[in-house]
């Protein structure tokens, strides 16, 4: 979930993305929006192997969505015999009271359909990637490997 170029294989609103500057806590990337639209996003939060989470900077003049203030956590734990992975996305809308209630009413829907639909992708790109000692694909395993 760390394949930050990668991450826009997996998001439907992003067609790229960069890595600025730095690893971990700290590090800097841009993602850029299917019309080139582009954005920083500044990792606030990282436990190596268990979590990280970023600020997205919404004040980009041509940042495309409705949003004051974004962030995003993902955080991976063990689980049985394999992981479990969590997305979290904590948005505040912009404009007035009226605009922000509107935006909560209709958009929550939306949110939750495309965090589904993340969470759906990176399970698949995680559970398809190839182990490159084993050749298998990550999370399986065979006995004396």
């Amino acid at each position: 979930m760390n394949d930050h170029p990668g991450y826009a294989d997996v998001a439907s609103n992003i067609s790229k993305v960069e890595v600025i500057s730095g690893n971990g806590l700290g590090m800097q990337r841009r993602c850029f929006g299917p019309k080139g639209e582009n954005w920083t996003e500044t990792c606030d939060v990282f436990e190596e192997g268990k979590s990280f989470g970023f600020k997205i900077h919404t004040e980009a003049p041509d940042y495309p969505y409705p949003i004051a203030d974004l962030q995003g956590r993902w955080s991976v734990s063990p689980h049985g015999n394999g992981s479990e992975f969590a997305i979290d996305i904590t948005a505040k809308p912009k404009g007035n009271f009226i605009s922000r209630m509107l935006f909560s009413v209709v958009a929550k829907r939306q949110f939750r359909m495309v965090l589904i639909d993340l969470a759906d992708a990176w399970a698949f790109k995680m559970e398809n990637m190839t182990n490159p000692r084993t050749g298998l694909p990550a999370g399986r395993r065979t006995q004396g490997v």
